[in-house]
């Protein structure tokens, strides 16, 4: 019998689990054993850890290896026509060709899988291989397009503001496009953002130019007023496109994916990634990854509020940013 967790994050496990074993139903081989490897190697541990540590880290790391190893049968079925009983080391191996970082989080199930069947299946995880430094640019060039971004008057303030969005704080431009008005929010101690769970504070110096942008954002679009986007398109209701936002960026000089890299470099090395995290909106894991491939290892730093000063360290903005 079940009895009922004494912690928030472990019941939160369980009802995750639940809900997993279901979306499992038509797979009864596999949801049964995702259910004993769930139990048995992870609500076992979690449970263990009630009262001792925070179990929030430790039950997010279970779900990714539980729904990564479901992931990974599920591929043995398809793909190899096999079962968890049946499938041999180069499954694991073909599997892992090539494959995004995640993939590798079956190294847990594969290990409790091959303990449980007496030693009698050698199965291992090989050693991830060593990735590629991902594009950067120099913080030099990134600082210099910040500059580009406040100074050039002769672009669309849209274009610059959101261009700020991307570099202070490494917003993707799918999620960038999307943005509604009401992530903006002005308190009596300053402008904030929020891209995630925990808003994050707007550079003093910055705030003139969005909160200009906020007053007049739909000065040019003869079609789409009324709207809530914070960046809107040109055909009633919609939002900015992708493209349009890559195109207008050139202008600025500014390279959407080197740019990220480099700003989620310098973020990651300062503040840790369980703040990040909530401040920039990005899942842990993928923080994570963006540190491990520039060697860095996790500051202690939480105030969501050094994000911004960070990423924009270096620059002393104008006396006419300052009193616009």
């Amino acid at each position: 019998m079940i009895t009922a967790p004494a912690d928030r994050y472990l019941a939160i496990f369980e009802r995750w689990l639940a809900k997993r074993l279901d979306e499992l139903h038509d797979r009864p081989q596999i949801a049964s054993i995702i259910e004993q490897y769930a139990t048995w190697h992870h609500l076992s541990r979690l449970r263990k850890r009630v009262g001792i540590t925070n179990t929030d880290i430790a039950a997010r790391d279970a779900r990714q290896q539980i729904t990564e190893a479901g992931k990974f049968l599920i591929w043995v079925e398809d793909h190899a026509h096999l079962t968890v009983e049946t499938f041999s080391q180069l499954h694991i191996d073909e599997y892992l060709t090539d494959a995004v970082s995640t993939r590798y989080e079956i190294k847990n199930f594969i290990s409790w899988l091959s303990r449980g069947r007496s030693g009698q299946r050698q199965l291992y995880v090989p050693k991830r291989k060593a990735v590629l430094p991902l594009p950067a640019l120099t913080q030099q060039h990134r600082l210099q397009v910040i500059r580009n971004a406040i100074e050039f008057d002769q672009v669309a303030l849209g274009t610059r503001v959101a261009a700020l969005i991307h570099l202070l704080w490494a917003t993707p431009l799918t999620r960038l496009a999307q943005l509604k008005m009401d992530c903006i929010d002005l308190r009596p101690d300053g402008m904030h953002i929020a891209l995630g769970p925990t808003p994050s504070a707007i550079p003093e110096f910055l705030a003139p130019l969005f909160w200009q942008h906020l007053e007049d954002r739909t000065n040019q679009q003869t079609t789409n007023v009324g709207t809530d986007w914070l960046f809107p398109g040109y055909r009633a209701g919609q939002h900015l496109s992708v493209p349009t936002l890559q195109q207008r960026f050139n202008v600025l000089g500014l390279d959407p994916q080197r740019t990220r890299n480099t700003t989620l470099k310098s973020l990651t090395g300062q503040i840790d990634v369980r703040s990040l995290a909530e401040t920039l909106g990005y899942a842990p894991k993928t923080l994570s990854a963006h540190a491990e491939r520039a060697g860095i290892y996790m500051g202690g730093y939480t105030a969501s509020k050094r994000i911004a000063s960070v990423t924009a360290e270096g620059w002393e903005p104008s006396a006419g940013i300052m009193s616009s």
